[in-house]
Protein backbone atom coordinates (compact mmCIF):
# COMPACT_ATOMS: atom_id res chain seq x y z
CA UNK A 1 0.00 0.00 0.00
CA UNK A 2 1.38 3.35 -1.03
CA UNK A 3 1.36 6.09 1.60
CA UNK A 4 2.09 9.32 -0.24
CA UNK A 5 3.15 12.24 1.92
CA UNK A 6 4.89 15.57 1.39
CA UNK A 7 8.15 15.86 3.34
CA UNK A 8 10.29 18.94 3.84
CA UNK A 9 14.07 18.68 3.92
CA UNK A 10 16.21 21.56 5.14
CA UNK A 11 19.16 22.34 2.90
CA UNK A 12 22.52 23.73 3.92
CA UNK A 13 24.00 26.47 1.78
CA UNK A 14 27.09 24.46 0.97
CA UNK A 15 28.50 23.04 -2.26
CA UNK A 16 27.47 19.41 -1.68
CA UNK A 17 25.15 17.50 0.60
CA UNK A 18 23.23 14.26 0.74
CA UNK A 19 19.61 13.83 1.80
CA UNK A 20 17.81 10.56 2.42
CA UNK A 21 14.44 10.45 0.64
CA UNK A 22 11.84 7.65 0.46
CA UNK A 23 11.17 6.89 -3.20
CA UNK A 24 7.81 6.81 -4.93
CA UNK A 25 6.67 3.49 -6.35
CA UNK A 26 5.58 5.24 -9.56
CA UNK A 27 8.99 6.75 -10.41
CA UNK A 28 12.72 6.26 -10.09
CA UNK A 29 13.33 9.85 -11.17
CA UNK A 30 13.88 11.98 -8.06
CA UNK A 31 13.16 15.19 -9.99
CA UNK A 32 9.52 14.07 -10.33
CA UNK A 33 9.28 13.95 -6.53
CA UNK A 34 10.41 17.57 -6.07
CA UNK A 35 7.52 19.96 -5.53
CA UNK A 36 9.31 23.18 -4.52
CA UNK A 37 12.61 24.74 -3.46
CA UNK A 38 12.21 27.84 -1.28
CA UNK A 39 13.10 29.48 2.04
CA UNK A 40 11.01 29.01 5.19
CA UNK A 41 11.85 30.98 8.33
CA UNK A 42 15.24 31.90 6.87
CA UNK A 43 16.20 28.28 6.05
CA UNK A 44 16.44 26.89 2.52
CA UNK A 45 14.21 23.83 2.05
CA UNK A 46 13.11 21.35 -0.57
CA UNK A 47 9.64 19.80 -0.49
CA UNK A 48 9.25 16.33 -1.97
CA UNK A 49 6.43 13.89 -2.52
CA UNK A 50 7.44 10.58 -0.92
CA UNK A 51 6.03 7.15 -0.19
CA UNK A 52 6.51 6.57 3.53
CA UNK A 53 6.17 2.79 3.08
CA UNK A 54 9.20 2.61 0.77
CA UNK A 55 12.86 2.55 1.71
CA UNK A 56 14.91 5.72 1.43
CA UNK A 57 17.62 6.46 -1.10
CA UNK A 58 20.54 8.80 -0.74
CA UNK A 59 20.23 11.81 -3.05
CA UNK A 60 23.26 14.02 -3.72
CA UNK A 61 22.44 17.70 -3.99
CA UNK A 62 24.71 20.42 -5.38
CA UNK A 63 24.19 24.12 -4.65
CA UNK A 64 25.72 26.83 -6.83
CA UNK A 65 25.64 30.54 -6.03
CA UNK A 66 24.96 33.10 -8.73
CA UNK A 67 28.28 34.31 -10.13
CA UNK A 68 30.19 31.25 -8.92
CA UNK A 69 31.87 28.78 -11.30
CA UNK A 70 29.41 26.24 -12.66
CA UNK A 71 30.37 22.60 -12.08
CA UNK A 72 29.66 19.93 -14.69
CA UNK A 73 25.89 20.05 -14.22
CA UNK A 74 23.16 20.69 -16.74
CA UNK A 75 19.76 22.33 -16.94
CA UNK A 76 18.06 18.93 -16.71
CA UNK A 77 19.72 18.54 -13.27
CA UNK A 78 18.15 21.81 -12.03
CA UNK A 79 15.67 21.51 -9.12
CA UNK A 80 15.03 25.15 -8.18
CA UNK A 81 16.51 28.30 -6.65
CA UNK A 82 16.25 30.19 -3.38
CA UNK A 83 17.26 33.62 -2.08
CA UNK A 84 18.84 34.63 1.23
CA UNK A 85 19.88 37.87 2.97
CA UNK A 86 16.91 39.94 1.86
CA UNK A 87 17.13 38.49 -1.67
CA UNK A 88 20.71 39.73 -2.20
CA UNK A 89 22.10 36.17 -2.55
CA UNK A 90 20.65 33.65 -4.98
CA UNK A 91 21.50 29.93 -4.89
CA UNK A 92 20.58 27.28 -7.43
CA UNK A 93 19.90 23.66 -6.46
CA UNK A 94 20.88 20.78 -8.73
CA UNK A 95 20.60 17.03 -8.54
CA UNK A 96 24.14 15.70 -8.59
CA UNK A 97 23.46 12.00 -8.34
CA UNK A 98 20.58 9.65 -7.61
Amino acid sequence: MQTRTIYKYQLKTTDRQTISVPILISTTNFKKQVLKVDVQKGEPCIWCLVDTERESREVKIRIVGTGHPMPDLYQEDYLGSYMLQEESLVFHVFLEDY
